[in-house]
């Protein structure tokens, strides 16, 4: 589907990003950073809306649209796993 009405700010990028890169890691340090600071819930919901805010930045200068949410569900999949190996490993 084209939107007519959207803003593209900067240059479209040349190649596909499948999936975005930019929010796989967001969502994997914010998964790091709650497992190992054993956080609460406030700030689980904070570090994933910030990177929530990033896979939708992504969305809005154009650079990705079908990888953000394969991002989402890559970055919190590594998070887990590093927290997993990282508790065997300390």
């Amino acid at each position: 589907m084209r939107l007519s009405q959207a803003r593209i700010v900067g240059q479209r990028a040349g190649g596909r990003s499948f999936p975005s890169g930019h929010t796989s890691q967001a969502f994997f340090i914010a998964t790091l950073v709650a497992g190992y600071l054993h956080a609460g819930v406030w700030a689980v919901c904070l570090l994933y809306a910030s990177a929530l805010l990033v896979g939708i930045t992504r969305m809005y200068v154009g650079r990705t649209t079908h990888g953000t949410l394969a991002g989402a569900i890559l970055g919190s999949a590594w998070g887990l796993l590093g927290g997993i190996i990282g508790g065997y490993a300390l």
